[in-house]
């Protein structure tokens, strides 16, 4: 399902805003079963 995200979306996804997520970093958490949203989010501070 995170790879369909990732190609429809890109790697960044906006949840509610101003919340963003990197979907590369929470598909690696998931991969090694670590929680999927650990160092995924992106302050709007943040520029990438």
């Amino acid at each position: 399902m995170l790879q369909i995200m990732r190609a429809d979306c890109g790697d960044i996804m906006e949840a509610y805003w101003p919340e963003r997520y990197d979907l590369s970093i929470v598909e690696d958490n998931v991969r090694d079963d670590r929680y999927p949203f650990e160092g995924a989010y992106i302050s709007s501070s943040d520029k990438k």
